[in-house]
């Protein structure tokens, strides 16, 4: 009985030091096992929830705030039960009381790894052997190093949804506020310098691209204003890039087809993460031809129909699953 305790509260510890050091130190090389089920089901349970409910919009907004919550609850929780276990033995011989006269139960022993861990050291519970002193001051040091690495990974992500949230008001500005992907271009053309508009729009994409891999909690941060939603970001971007692509004008393409590669990069990558499935990138299916025709610019002859049908087949169908599983609403031109 004590060795399965001590293996079940080894195991316990070992986990949430794993989970905390792929979400916060080694974040990029992928994700913590229970950050990664609990974003997943968290989200899942709340689009739910707010379908039942008819409150999709209150129920998405909560969602990325209550992910952090859980997430730094859960750290903590599994490094107190998983303590617990391993002091449980202990009780009594080398965990000693100066108020209790029988330390049988195991919510003595959660009681003292949760104040251990806390840092509190309320002192009715005290370790009576040299090992349990050892792991006594190393679970207080493990508790206030996680306070630290907590507080740090909080401020890095609402940081770069603060830098997400500016990537978006560009586009959206771009477009006079329409949230139009078709007058953004059209704004794109009359500009004296396209070329400073895909580079600027190349550099923010690659910030946003950085930080979803960084941190992926990211997905499930929402806003009520619809220009801050992650497919219409993606979509204004995409969009704007591909019609330029297919203008026979050279003017800024080589800034173009830099922020393409970024861009359909991202998207892959992004839908890759939600749905956990490795995409190619070839076109899925034809968008529909109904989606643009030359006669809508002022000159037909600079606008090649071929080529944007190519670059968007090559984006739309990664988009729209993304769309779908954040549950967003679709842009509408």
């Amino acid at each position: 009985m004590e060795t399965l305790a001590y293996l079940v509260g080894i195991s316990l510890v070992a986990l949430a030091l794993f989970d905390v050091y792929r979400t916060v130190l080694a974040n990029g090389t992928g994700r913590g096992p229970i950050e990664s089920k609990l974003s997943h089901w968290t989200w899942l349970s709340l689009r739910s929830l707010g379908r039942e409910l008819g409150k999709q919009s209150a129920t998405a907004t909560m969602c990325g705030p209550l992910i952090v919550a859980l997430l730094l609850a859960a750290w903590s929780a599994t490094l107190m039960l998983g303590f617990a276990f391993v002091y449980w033995p202990q009780l009594g011989v080398g965990i000693q009381s100066s108020s209790h006269a029988s330390l049988e139960s195991f919510a003595f022993a959660f009681y003292y790894s949760g104040y251990t861990l806390t840092t509190l050291g309320l002192g009715d519970l005290y370790p009576a052997s040299s090992l349990l002193r050892t792991l006594t001051v190393a679970q207080s040091w493990l508790g206030f190093t996680m306070l630290t690495l907590s507080i740090s990974y909080v401020l890095s992500v609402y940081q770069a949804i603060r830098q997400q949230e500016g990537t978006a008001l560009k586009p959206h500005a771009l477009s006079k506020g329409t949230g139009k992907a078709r007058q953004a271009f059209q704004c794109l053309r009359d500009s004296s310098d396209p070329a400073s508009v895909f580079r600027e729009m190349h550099a923010d994409f690659v910030t946003m691209h950085t930080s979803h891999h960084l941190y992926p909690v990211i997905h499930y941060f929402h806003r009520e204003r619809e220009k801050y939603s992650t497919t219409r970001i993606f979509y204004l971007a995409l969009e704007v890039t591909s019609l330029k692509l297919a203008q026979t004008e050279t003017s800024g393409r080589a800034e173009a087809e830099q922020c393409w590669v970024t861009l359909e990069d991202s998207v892959r990558e992004f839908a890759m993460m939600i749905t956990g499935e490795q995409s190619s990138g070839a076109p899925q299916s034809e968008p529909s031809r109904e989606n643009i025709t030359p006669e809508e610019f002022s000159d037909a002859r600079d606008f090649d129909l071929e080529t944007y049908l190519e670059k968007r087949g090559r984006w739309e169908p990664q988009l729209r699953e993304i769309c779908r599983y954040l549950d967003e609403e679709w842009p509408e031109e």
